[in-house]
């Protein structure tokens, strides 16, 4: 004969205690895949095809400078015309953040750079004592005096050239006087400017612009020739002259080069 035992019956969850128990669950794991996407861990960039990610999708401001890695973008990764003034600010490129040659005329607009805005060499002086006379003159230009030499900087700039000193237009004759003009490289200055008359002794004070020259060396000349001509009755070579910086006078010849953007 068996003995009886005793056995309670197996009680099932309630409803609400699946329910409840469910509900914590996927709590947990809401949090937990937030927090793993919050800390970069759940997603990463070999999780995410190439394209998948657009403009519209990125926040503004969300990427920062600090956010990218040296040389990561390039220039092959912009659009051309995708960069604009406006999204630069202001001194963020400067000379060293542009390769040599990269910037020519055709990138810049009419009126963009003025004068002001280009940093020229400073002015440089030159200065001639010695006397140099043209006997006998002519009605013909002829190079009188080579004062100095300017190396130009910039090809593309023009030269100013100032000269003060002092000449001499002298005639045994009738008296017609010299007409002194600055050149370069034996080039007569554009529009007019650098040329004087003398007749006698005279003090002078000019300048005269030259255009269309290139870079490097450039001769800073005075050329000279008669007024007119008139026979001397002395008839001697030297009857009639032009010369710069006569000894009575007391005056070298100062030149001052500039280069300016016009």
């Amino acid at each position: 004969m068996q003995a009886k035992t005793n056995r309670r019956p197996r009680r099932l969850p309630s409803y609400s205690a699946v329910t409840s128990t469910l509900a914590l669950i996927f709590a947990l794991a809401a949090f937990c895949v937030g927090g793993a996407m919050a800390t970069g861990v759940l997603v990463t960039s070999k999780q995410i095809k190439n394209g998948s990610i657009l403009t519209q999708d990125i926040h503004k401001n969300a990427v920062t400078d600090k956010s990218i890695g040296s040389n990561a973008v390039t220039s092959t990764d912009i659009k051309n015309d995708a960069v604009g003034a406006e999204d630069i600010g202001a001194g963020q490129v400067d000379s060293e953040a542009i390769g040599t040659g990269q910037v020519s005329s055709s990138d810049i607009g009419n009126g963009q750079v003025t004068p002001q805005d280009v940093t020229m060499p400073g002015p440089e002086q030159i200065k001639d004592s010695d006397v140099a006379k043209l006997a006998p003159a002519s009605l013909a230009f002829q190079r009188l005096d080579e004062v100095g030499s300017y190396t130009k900087e910039d090809p593309d700039s023009a030269l100013q050239v100032e000269w003060t000193g002092s000449v001499d237009g002298h005639n045994e004759g009738e008296a017609s006087g010299c007409v002194f003009q600055l050149r370069v490289d034996g080039q007569p200055p554009q529009g007019g400017g650098g040329e004087v008359f003398g007749l006698g002794v005279v003090s002078i004070a000019d300048s005269a612009l030259f255009s269309g020259l290139g870079s490097g060396p450039h001769a800073i000349e005075i050329w000279a020739r008669l007024a007119q001509f008139e026979p001397t009755p002395m008839g001697g070579p030297n009857a009639n002259s032009c010369t710069v910086g006569p000894a009575a006078a007391g005056i070298s010849q100062t030149i001052v080069v500039s280069e300016l953007v016009i």
